[in-house]
Order: C-alpha cells, then sequence, then structure tokens
C-alpha cells in the first residue's frame, strides 16, 4: 500500500483487503497458483469500487438512500472478506507448527495444508460470486455517475448571525469588551499601525456574531469597513472581488491575475483608516494571500480574523501587532442569562431544575443554547414533560429535531472540511461516555491497533497517530483537558454537542454502535456493525448482563460503566480491540482471560477498574482485590501489541517475551516478570516495572 492511502471510514478497510490481496499475489504464496487468478480477479474489481468509495466521501451529505445502501454492502463485504483472508493467513502461517515431527506430523502437516487450501478455495468462489453481484448492482444503478453529478449547495449556517440582534447577545458583553481594548490598545499614540485580533473557537461559540456585534460598534469611526465571510474553498479572484465591491471600488477590467486585484486594493487603502472582519479562514495560505491586500500605512486600521482551527489563528498573528482571542463556552451564569432571555422568567421550581439540565447538556454552546429555548418558546404551553422531553432528546436527536438544524450544519461544516483520515479517527471517540477524560496515549494506541494509521514518509506509526490527534485540537474538534508542562497533552475532552454529532454519523455509516441500556444490547449485537461499546450503568441491584449472542463478526469490544458484561471470548473471533473499563461497579473476585490465547487477530487488551483503586485504599479487604488470570500460553498473540491492566496479576506468561509486535506493556507494581523480557525488541513501554520483584541487572538493556 502506498504511504499516503486515505483512511477513511468506508475506505479504510477496503484499502486494508487491497493490500492483503497483493500480499496473496506475492512470492510467499506462489505454490497456490489456481487462486491467484480469482485473488485477482477480486483485487481489480475491489479496487474499481474503491475508487468510487473515495468520490462517494467527498458528497456523503447528500449521497440517496440507494447509493448508501451499496456503499454500506461494499464495506460489509470487504470486512468479510478481510476475514476470509486473515482465516487463511493465520492457518497457512501455523501448518509448520502442528503435527509434531518425523515421518507422521509431516503427514498431518500436509493434510492440513490441503485442507485449509481447499476451504479457502470454496470460499474464494463465494466471495467471486459477492463481488460480481455488487458490481453489477454498482452498473445497474449508475452509481459512478451519482458520485459526480451532485450540485445541491446548503445555505451558510453563519448567515443567520450576522442579523443577530445586539440586545439578544446576552453573554456577548464580557468578549465583546476584551475584544475592544485589544484592538483599541494605543490608539491615543500618534503612530498607530495596523492591528489584526484572530477570534479562534470551534463551530457554534459565537466567533462571527461576537466579529459582527465590534465590527458594527467601532466600524464607523473608519473611513471604510469591509465585513467578508469565505468558503472553504474560495476562489480568490471572486473574494477579492467582493472586497472590491465593497469598498465601492472601480471594477477591475481585463485582468485575470491575482496580483492585479490585490495591488488595486492596496492603493485605494493606502491612506485610509480601515476597518475589515474575514470571516472564517480555513487554511493558512488563503489569509497569506488576503493579508498582501492590506497597507501598513500607520493610520490604526483594524482587520478581525475568524477561524475554527488553532495553528490558523496562530499563522494570522504572527508579528508585533497581531493577536489570537480564544473564545470559550459561555460559563453557567451567562448561560442562563442567554437561555431566559430567550424563554423569559419561568414560573414554576420543576421547570427551572429542568432548565439547568437542558443548560448542562448544551455545554455552554450560544448556538445550542439559542436553538432550544425557540424549540421550548415555541410549545404552546410550559410543562415539565415537554421540558423534559427537549433535555431527553439533545442527546439523540440531533438530525430529526429542525430546530436544531442550525447547530448542526455549523458543526457538520466543521466535521465534513476534516480529512478523510482525522474523520475516521474522530469517529472512534464516539465509543466514549459524555464527559469522560480521555488519556491520549490510550487512544493513540487503539488507532494504531484498529489500522487508521499507516506510516507516512517513513514516519513511525505513533508518531503519525500523535500528529493526527494535533490537528484534531488545533481545530476545536477536540479540547485538550490536561497539558504537561512542555506542551504535550495528556488528557482530553470531546464537547458534548460534537459528541452527539460524531456518535450519529458513526451509526449512519456503520463504523459503530453504542448501546447505553439494556434494551438495545440485542438489536446491536444482532447488527452487522464492527464494533460495539457498551455503556451500561444499571443499578446495583440488576442482574450482570450476559450476552449469549454469536459475535465473531466484531473488530471492536469496548465496556464503560458500572454494569459487568459477561461474555464468550470464544466467540471473538476477529476482535482487534478489547477495552473493559468498570467505573465503580461490582465485578468478579476473579477474571479469567484464559480464552484470549485463541484471539489470534487481538492488537489492543485493556482491562481496568475502578474497584482495583477503592480496594487499595481499604487494607481489611485486601483479600477482595480482583485478580486477572492470564494464559499459561500467550505466545500465539503474533499481533498484540498493547496489554494493560491494573489489576493483580496471577502470574505472567513465560512466552509473552516472545510476542514480536508488543510495544506497550502496563502491569500493577509487584508483578513479577519473566527472565528475558529485556529480549522484546519491540517494546517500547514498561510501565510500574517493580525493582524489588525483578532484577535490574538482567533488564539493564530496558531500563537504557
Amino acid at each position: 500500500m502506498a504511504a499516503e492511502a486515505l483512511v477513511s471510514v468506508s475506505t479504510g478497510v477496503m484499502n486494508s483487503v487491497l493490500e492483503k490481496l497483493a500480499t496473496l499475489m506475492g512470492e510467499e504464496y506462489t505454490k497456490h497458483k489456481s487462486m491467484q487468478r480469482e485473488v485477482a480477479f477480486l483485487k481489480d474489481e475491489l479496487g474499481s469500487m474503491d475508487a468510487v468509495l473515495k468520490k462517494l466521501e467527498s458528497i456523503e451529505e447528500e449521497l440517496d438512500p440507494q447509493t448508501r445502501e451499496w456503499k454500506n454492502q461494499v464495506m460489509e463485504m470487504a470486512f468479510h472478506i478481510e476475514d476470509c483472508i486473515d482465516n487463511f493467513m493465520h492457518e497457512s502461517g501455523e501448518d509448520s507448527n502442528r503435527g509434531g515431527v518425523g515421518f507422521v506430523g509431516k503427514i498431518a502437516q500436509y493434510i492440513n495444508a490441503l485442507r485449509t487450501r481447499h476451504q479457502f478455495a470454496n470460499q474464494i468462489q463465494q466471495l467471486k460470486t459477492l463481488v460480481k453481484d455488487v458490481s453489477e448492482r454498482r452498473k445497474r444503478y449508475k452509481l459512478d455517475e451519482c458520485a459526480s453529478s451532485s450540485s445541491y449547495v446548503a445555505v451558510d449556517p453563519r448567515v443567520p448571525a450576522l442579523y443577530t440582534e445586539a440586545a439578544n447577545l446576552v453573554g456577548m458583553e464580557g468578549p465583546k469588551e476584551d475584544l475592544i481594548k485589544l484592538l483599541m490598545a494605543e490608539e491615543a499614540e500618534s503612530v498607530q499601525p495596523l492591528r489584526v485580533v484572530s477570534i479562534v473557537g470551534f463551530g457554534g461559540l459565537g466567533k462571527t456574531t461576537l466579529a459582527n456585534q465590534v465590527y458594527h460598534e467601532l466600524g464607523g469611526q473608519y473611513d471604510c469597513k469591509v465585513f467578508v465571510s469565505i468558503s472553504q474553498r474560495p476562489n480568490m479572484m471572486k473574494l477579492l472581488g467582493r472586497i472590491i465591491k465593497k469598498l465601492k471600488m472601480p471594477q477591475a477590467t481585463h485582468t485575470d491575475e491575482v496580483q492585479d486585484l490585490i495591488d488595486s486594493i492596496r492603493e485605494y487603502l493606502r491612506e485610509k483608516r480601515y476597518f475589515f472582519v474575514i470571516d472564517d479562514i480555513w487554511d493558512e495560505s488563503v489569509w497569506g494571500i488576503i493579508r498582501c491586500a492590506f497597507p501598513e500605512n500607520q493610520q490604526g486600521s483594524k482587520v478581525i480574523t475568524t477561524t475554527r482551527i488553532e495553528m490558523v489563528a496562530k499563522a494570522t498573528c504572527n508579528f508585533q501587532h497581531e493577536f489570537v482571542y480564544k473564545m470559550s463556552p459561555l460559563d453557567d451564569q451567562n448561560s442562563r442569562k442567554l437561555f431566559f432571555s430567550r424563554v423569559g422568567q419561568v414560573d414554576l421550581q420543576p421547570l427551572e431544575e429542568i432548565s439547568i439540565e437542558i443548560l448542562k447538556k448544551c455545554g455552554g454552546l450560544p448556538l445550542a443554547i439559542v436553538s432550544i429555548a425557540s424549540l421550548l418558546v415555541s410549545q404552546p404551553t410550559r410543562s415539565v414533560t415537554q421540558w423534559k422531553y427537549v433535555c431527553n432528546s439533545l442527546s439523540s436527536n440531533l438530525r430529526t429535531n429542525p430546530t436544531l438544524e442550525g447547530m448542526r450544519q455549523v458543526l457538520n461544516l466543521s466535521y465534513n472540511n476534516l480529512p478523510h483520515r482525522l474523520k475516521t479517527c474522530l469517529l472512534y471517540i464516539a465509543m466514549y461516555p459524555e464527559d469522560y477524560i480521555i488519556v491520549k496515549a490510550d487512544l493513540l494506541r487503539q488507532w494504531v491497533a484498529e489500522g487508521f494509521i499507516h506510516k507516512v514518509h517513513g514516519q513511525d506509526t505513533n508518531k503519525v497517530a500523535e500528529s493526527y490527534f494535533n490537528e484534531l485540537a488545533n481545530m476545536n474538534m477536540i479540547q485538550p483537558t490536561n497539558i504537561w508542562y512542555d506542551g504535550q497533552v495528556i488528557e482530553c475532552k470531546v464537547h458534548d454537542m460534537i459528541l452527539d454529532l460524531i456518535r450519529l454519523k458513526s451509526e449512519e455509516q456503520k463504523f459503530l454502535s453504542v448501546v447505553e441500556n439494556l434494551q438495545g444490547m440485542i438489536p446491536a449485537l444482532q447488527s452487522k456493525v464492527r464494533r460495539i461499546f457498551l455503556q451500561l450503568d444499571c443499578g446495583a441491584n440488576e442482574c450482570i448482563v450476559q450476552a449469549s449472542l454469536s459475535m465473531p463478526y466484531i473488530r471492536s469490544l469496548a465496556l464503560f460503566g458500572k454494569s459487568p458484561f459477561k461474555f464468550s471470548m470464544y466467540e471473538l473471533k476477529s476482535i482487534r480491540v478489547l477495552n473493559v473499563h468498570y467505573e465503580g461497579g461490582l465485578i468478579a473476585d476473579r477474571i479469567d482471560l484464559t480464552p484470549i490465547s485463541n484471539l489470534f487477530h487481538l492488537r489492543y487488551l485493556s482491562i481496568n477498574s475502578e474497584t482495583k483503586k477503592k480496594y487499595m485504599s481499604i487494607s481489611s479487604q485486601k483479600e477482595k482485590m480482583p485478580i486477572l488470570i492470564l494464559p499459561t500460553l500467550i505466545g500465539d498473540l503474533k499481533h498484540l501489541e498493547t496489554l494493560e491492566s491494573c489489576m493483580d496479576i496471577t502470574a505472567m506468561p513465560c512466552d509473552i517475551v516472545h510476542l514480536p509486535c508488543l510495544m506497550y506493556l502496563h502491569v500493577p507494581m509487584g508483578t513479577r516478570l519473566p527472565d528475558g523480557i529485556r529480549r522484546m525488541k519491540a517494546l517500547r513501554t514498561l510501565v510500574n516495572f517493580d525493582v524489588h520483584m525483578n532484577s535490574v541487572q538482567s533488564e539493564t538493556s530496558l531500563l537504557q
């Protein structure tokens, strides 16, 4: 696979399948000549489908139901093909270890090899038929044409913000005063250089509204003023032409050069005191061009820019009189002021209580608060039932509730602007509960284990993953909550409204399913989604949940919450990521992980519980600490990259030292590690190495 290959929601698995089909056509499998022709056919057909999928990615929002269904069928087919290939490669790779030694062993080995090849040959024929059917459906429905014929243009969600009445801008007074002070700091001086302030923050915080109000309050003091909004991929000739028109300059004629328009604007502004707002900049290079149009004429001119991307804001403000103003969500007091300015004062105490819950879900986002308040005001009567219904709908009704359409468009705009590779990584965060503090390092290891990250220009996958994380942070899609002294982010969270959006996207695209109650568990397990995340917070008196359904297709399974969830690990044949985190609930005294030795595709394993931390602080209950039982032999997990647990481990398997891919090992203090762990070439991080339980001398090379 090319290093720069896109990894997206729909094409990620396809890239992986194409890479593995190419491997089957390589030298290692030349003895399977009879099937290589069929493999070549699959590779060609899937390559053609992959090209269509990449086109569909760019118009995801406008796909009709027929096209969306075909896309889902292709993804499901790709998963199925990959499962078949993985099983064949595993069985083929294990042939040499079966049957013992000697003549009888060789005969058994030969028979196993024949059986494996015969089974895979039959599967290849079935897959070929399936691929033909899906390919014919594409041609029959002319989906290639659908991928290039869309012309739908949505209303720019920033437009309503330009006409919001100043009297209704509750909560903006403080930011407006701060911004004005920043702009006017040197007005009393004789020499007044051009001053630029960039407002940065995620969609829906009110950046456009704030800039617009300052523009109207101060604009009258200047010779000329212009407010212009920028599209995600602007045509610079048209953009500069709009500025010229707003300045009421003579229209430039007979030119197709950006430089000519810039020169005209600069000349017009050369002796003037001007005020500009450049709204919603998405790219540093765009600002680099526009900035050339503003002359440094010492007239005290002002420019405000707004952006959702922190790196763009920093690029906007590189010089002495250029500043970044970072917007934050409204605090509780201003959120309440804004909310009640729209709904009026409530008469009932229960309405006051539910309003607090509503505001909590709005997360200080002005656009969300105004949208919800408008919905409540539109109701014929005020009742606790209605308000509770709205509150409950906030976390699940983002797409279908038309009063939230404006907010959805704002957040959608940020999401749609993400590169394909970042969309996949962001959607994966949908598995975490609301307000969950995410450890960055854990998240990055899961991205790598899922196959979302590929080496770029020879860079290590962990470095690439960290770069993706930083891009999402710069675009304000994730919020750092704990930053180390050197600027490294340790922990982060996701704004509730963004979490709602990415959960919706994940469900639509069958990327993952989040189950939050017992009623939703069975449909989720019966669906064809490959990633299931259970967030079950049942009461202490409720029965422990147990799944009896088969889950051989699941790639990722995560469990968060207070309710233990029992399942048969023997059914998790395709699992890549298994992440269990009990948050303060009761769990079994012993957790038997012996079956994981059969989970050949497992890459990430994390088993943790808050219960462990509680027991550690209560010595009288020390004997009740949960114990983790690992298999005696774990060496078959050739792909395992992460093994993490805070629970006591009965015994660390001796053959863990033979795991070729294990990079991260986190064990509780007091764990006795097997001799020879220093020979693990892939191991990079060993957490809680206990010098009292292990020989420092024998592990010298590792500690260095």
